[in-house]
């Protein structure tokens, strides 16, 4: 009976233990609001959820999140984070036992998505398209040049004109 009881305590014991959720605070230090907070164990493949789930973590706030365990034994997990302009922000292999708060900083930042899908469909674009712009470009800066030149020989003219020697008029 002793035997079935401590058998019994162990079993609870484990569950208990390594059953828990393991809770992150996450500080948003970056200066901008962010819209999306991904966290997962470093050797997933992908992000997983938003734990955000559409609410915004402001500038200077912080949020506590529990992590369910995605794996027990993990302890190394990648945060990435998108701000309001799409901007992301990455801390990778952070040992979560060892952190009691997690700061998302500038210093993190790892760039943006600047990926519009309507830029997938360029027939819209006729072939003389480029030729168009470069020629209009290349018209522009002779012109620009031909002004300035003109402009340059006038006033050389009026500096002659009223500095030379009456001899040279």
């Amino acid at each position: 009976m002793k035997r079935i009881f401590f058998i019994g305590l162990l079993v609870l014991s484990a569950v208990l233990v390594f059953g828990q959720d393991v809770t992150v605070t996450i500080n948003n230090d970056t200066g901008y609001d962010i819209t999306s907070l991904y966290f997962s164990p470093t050797d997933y493949d992908d992000w997983g959820d938003d734990f955000l789930e559409g609410d915004i973590l402001y500038y200077g706030d912080e949020i506590t999140i529990s992590l369910d365990m995605y794996d027990a034994e993990a302890v190394l997990y990648d945060l990435q984070a998108v701000d309001i302009d799409d901007d992301y922000y990455s801390k990778y292999e952070i040992d979560i036992m060892a952190e009691d708060v997690i700061y998302i900083t500038i210093d993190d930042y790892e760039g943006f998505d600047d990926y519009d899908e309507s830029y997938d469909d360029y027939s819209s674009y006729d072939d003389g398209y480029n030729d168009g712009y470069s020629e209009g470009y290349k018209q522009g800066y002779t012109d620009a040049f031909r002004d300035a030149y003109l402009e340059g020989f006038k006033a050389g003219q009026e500096l002659i004109t009223d500095t030379a020697p009456d001899s040279w008029r």
